[in-house]
């Protein structure tokens, strides 16, 4: 498969997150961590984080709303991760300003990219 989304160290606390339990483990400073919203959609969340471009790229967290028509899914209490990007299979909506939901546990469509900062 070419293209997929990617995992990012975000999540909503508070959920059933066994299948992140590493990443729920892990020191602070290796994750962001969003409380839970209201009526079960955290965007209103991604304000207080600056840097994440989900707030910043978008208008909404339900539909095609990130910059390039990308998809901008903010999460739910069911799906408490936070994937960035997109499939191949996605088309059109998958981009760079993307971001979805998901569970937690691995999937053929998901990976994951090293990054290191340099100070």
């Amino acid at each position: 498969m070419d293209g997929a989304w990617e995992v990012v160290a975000g999540y909503v606390e508070g959920q059933n997150l066994t299948d992140g339990i590493e990443l729920v483990n892990a020191e602070s400073k290796y994750k962001d961590v969003y409380k839970p919203g209201n009526n079960n959609n955290n965007y209103l969340e991604f304000v207080n984080h600056y840097g994440d471009a989900m707030y910043e790229t978008s208008s909404s967290g339900t539909g095609h709303t990130s910059w390039y028509n990308d998809y901008s899914i903010a999460t739910y209490n069911y799906g408490p991760f936070i994937y960035r990007g997109g499939a191949t299979s996605d088309g059109a909506s998958a981009g760079i300003f993307g971001f979805n939901y998901h569970v937690g546990y691995g999937v053929y469509n998901c990976s994951f990219r090293v990054t290191i900062a340099v100070l």
